[in-house]
Parts: structure tokens; C-alpha cells; sequence
């Protein structure tokens, strides 16, 4: 996220509106008869107040007790904002489109909206309209808008990002604040009933959609240099999906997930080191990472867990308490210090840890022989007694496995073998 991103209200019931390119006056948005079919409509929202937040400025933080936090859209034309705006009602061919939040950095007045591409949402001819929307536009899948659903992406890995005079070192950090993926900062809004005959705009109120954990890590213990460690990943481990493909239903407030959801998340906390290698964050005794991400708020989400991961693929885990846990709301997560000693070797995670630029032929790839052979029903067949999932948690990288293809014999050797 730029850093011209800010932050306006809670919940944020955005003000936006859109200009309409279709010729829509004020004569035919007033009339009592459905508008001709083809008209393009006009979008706009106001703001509302008292709301949590799911994410605020980094300048915001005097009061670590707070609900809200302001926000606004980006208003470099090279950053501005996209939403997604979709009708069910409207016309098929024209009933769902992406538009640009054109916001000033001074603006009082709502922000113009301008559509993307070259149609925007357009009526059917029909007296009521429903209008479904999301940001950002990048989340949803192009076309997907079907009766009260649209589908989206939340990533499962997410970027946390710093200054540019942040450089890393073998110094541990005092606090170091990262700042959180906006891209991933999904918001909804819903307006139904609507009738262009007595309303001349499309009032849209958008509200958070994405839940946000935002996590402290704490230093070391001790303050010798045997106490120092890297911090490479945060990585926030659920029961349930709360990241990737999923379709939501507005009216009924229900998830369909796809094949690619996932249970966890991963936020990457490698910056430049002088050389301008990406390493991980130097923590010791006293030093403060702040690190933030976004997920799904998916209802059957009952156990979460964060895990500290260090450039030797050893972790921390946290268990956390979700006995006042809400979807679509801040929750402040301050792990406990690190205790170097007791960090654990992770072999789910061990070759995400290594240098992206190391060579194949530096790396010692364990691997299974006969991987699949687990399934063989007579025990003196088995080479393994581990499933493939099972030999991967152990830090399996390499399978061996023998696929028949077809069932006859040899030709090379005049038919004695079987292949």
C-alpha cells in the first residue's frame, strides 16, 4: 500500500459518485416511468460513522484502544481506487462493470467515479433495481455477478510493506511498523429497492468485509547476540478457509469456497538488506515488529493460530482466544517475547526459508523411495507407511513414484515382459 492511501471513518460508508456517460438527465431520472433501456446509472454513497474499522492509518495510533480510524481513497491518479458494481436486474449484457474513484487530495465534495471500460451498469427497463459492489475491483472475478452473489480472491500471501529508507542489518530493530496489503482490504456494499424514478442516484454505503489481525511480535530474551533471530514470515493458521477463491452471497450472507481456499496465511516480512537482498527482520531483546493482514471472515472459523517463522524454518506458535473474536473487525494480537532456545524446526516450511537465489546443486533435497507404496495391501510390499501428505510435514520434497500406463507385454523382447 502507497502511503498516499489514507484512511476516512470506520466502516466506511464511502462517498463516491459517478458520472453518468449515457446522456441521463434530471428530466428522465425523475419521471415515473422505467428509464429507457440502456441508460447508464449513476453511483454514489455517503458516509457513515461508528463503525469498526478493518484497517487504519499508520498515523492513527495515539490511542491503541480505538475502534475507528479515518480513511480515505487514494487520490494520485496513478493509485487511484477501483470498485466492482453489479445488478442483477440490469441489463444482461451490461449489468456488471468495474469503476475508478477519481478523488482529490483536499475533496469536501463526494468522489467522481468513472466506469473502466467502455459500458457501464445500464438499465433494463424495469422498475427496481438491486446493486451488489466490492473493493477492490482486483478481487473480483471478471463476470461473475450472479443472482445476490459476486466471487473474489482474498491472497493467501500477503506483502507487508515498509519505507524505502529502511534498511535491514545485523542490528536488531528497535519498533518496526510494516504496513498491511490494501489490495487485500475487501469492503462490501449493498443497495436494494432501488427505483430510479424517486432517487436520481445509487446511494452506496460500503462497510469492511475482511477481517484484520494486527500482530506485535516481541523481541528476544536476553540481550546477548546469541539471542538474536530473523523474522522472515508471520503466518496466521485457521481450522477452516479464510484465504483464496470463494463466492459470497449478499442477501444471505453465506461462503462457497473453492478448491484453491486455504487455511492459512502467510505475510512475508523480508525487506533490503544494503545489498539489496530481501533477508528478514533482526529481532532482539526490546525490538517491536508490527505486522497486519487480512482474511475471510468465514463464520466457521473456530481455531486460530500464529506462527513466528525464522530464517532457519524454526517457529513460535499462539495459539489465539476466540472468545471475542467478530468478523469484519481490528483484532490486536501481542505475542509472547521469543525464546530462542525453545524455537522448533518447521519441515512443512523448511525450503520457502532458503535463499531464492541459492543454486539447485546447493540444496540436499530429502526425498521418499516408492512414495506411493503405502497402499500396497501386503505389508512386506511397503516402502512407506507415511501418506504423501504425511512424508510432506516431515520435509519430503522429492517422490518417487512408477506409473503403469497400459497393460500388455513387450515388444522388444518378444513378449517375455510384462509393462
Amino acid at each position: 500500500m502507497n502511503m498516499n492511501k489514507r484512511f476516512l471513518i470506520p466502516a466506511l460508508a464511502w462517498s463516491l459518485l459517478a458520472l453518468s456517460f449515457a446522456g441521463c438527465t434530471d428530466d428522465n431520472m425523475s419521471g415515473s416511468d422505467p428509464l429507457p433501456e440502456g441508460t447508464e446509472f449513476d453511483f454514489g454513497t455517503t458516509v457513515e460513522s461508528n463503525r469498526t474499522r478493518t484497517y487504519y492509518d499508520p498515523a492513527d495510533v495515539a490511542n491503541p484502544d480505538a475502534t475507528s480510524w479515518k480513511i480515505f481513497w487514494n487520490y494520485e491518479s496513478s493509485l487511484y481506487d477501483h470498485i466492482y458494481i453489479y445488478s442483477p436486474q440490469a441489463l444482461a449484457s451490461a449489468n456488471q462493470a468495474s469503476y475508478t474513484v477519481q478523488a482529490t487530495k483536499d475533496m469536501v465534495e463526494p468522489a467522481p467515479v468513472a466506469k473502466d471500460g467502455d459500458v457501464g451498469v445500464q438499465t433494463n427497463g424495469v422498475s427496481n433495481y438491486d446493486f451488489y459492489a466490492m473493493y477492490p475491483a482486483k478481487a473480483v472475478k471478471s463476470g461473475s455477478g450472479k443472482d445476490t452473489s459476486l466471487s473474489a480472491t482474498m491472497p493467501d500471501r500477503q506483502t507487508a510493506s515498509t519505507t524505502e529508507r529502511e534498511v535491514m542489518t545485523d542490528e536488531a530493530v528497535g519498533e518496526f511498523q510494516t504496513t498491511a496489503d490494501m489490495d487485500c482490504a475487501l469492503m462490501i456494499a449493498k443497495k436494494t429497492g432501488y427505483n430510479p424514478a424517486t432517487e436520481k442516484t445509487v446511494n452506496l454505503e460500503f462497510e469492511p468485509f475482511a477481517s484484520m489481525v494486527d500482530i506485535t511480535v516481541n523481541g528476544t530474551t536476553g540481550s546477548n547476540t546469541q539471542s538474536k533471530v530473523r523474522i522472515t514470515s508471520v503466518i496466521i493458521e485457521a481450522n477452516a478457509p479464510i484465504a483464496g477463491s470463494f463466492m459470497y452471497d449478499y442477501k444471505n450472507d453465506k461462503f462457497v469456497f473453492d478448491a484453491d481456499a486455504s487455511n492459512s496465511i502467510t505475510v512475508d516480512t523480508k525487506f533490503a538488506d544494503a545489498s539489496g537482498d530481501k533477508v528478514g527482520v533482526m529481532m532482539g531483546d526490546g525490538s517491536l515488529l508490527k505486522v497486519r493482514a487480512f482474511m475471510i471472515p468465514n463464520p466457521d472459523v473456530t481455531s486460530l493460530k500464529v506462527k513466528v517463522v525464522t530464517a532457519e524454518s524454526k517457529t513460535m506458535t499462539k495459539n489465539l482466544n476466540m472468545n471475542s473474536f467478530k468478523p469484519k473487525q481490528i483484532h490486536f494480537v501481542k505475542l509472547p517475547k521469543i525464546n530462542v532456545k525453545d524455537l522448533k524446526f518447521d519441515y512443512t516450511i523448511w525450503l520457502s526459508q532458503l535463499d531464492p537465489n541459492i543454486y539447485l546443486s546447493e540444496i540436499s533435497l530429502p526425498g521418499s523411495a516408492l512414495s506411493f507404496n503405502y497402499l500396497m495391501s501386503d505389508t512386506y510390499k511397503k516402502t512407506q507407511t507415511m501418506e504423501l501428505k504425511d512424508q510432506f510435514n516431515a520435509g519430503v520434497r522429492v517422490f518417487q513414484c512408477h506409473v503403469n500406463t497400459i497393460d500388455q507385454t513387450s515388444s522388444i523382447d518378444g513378449g517375455s515382459t510384462s509393462v
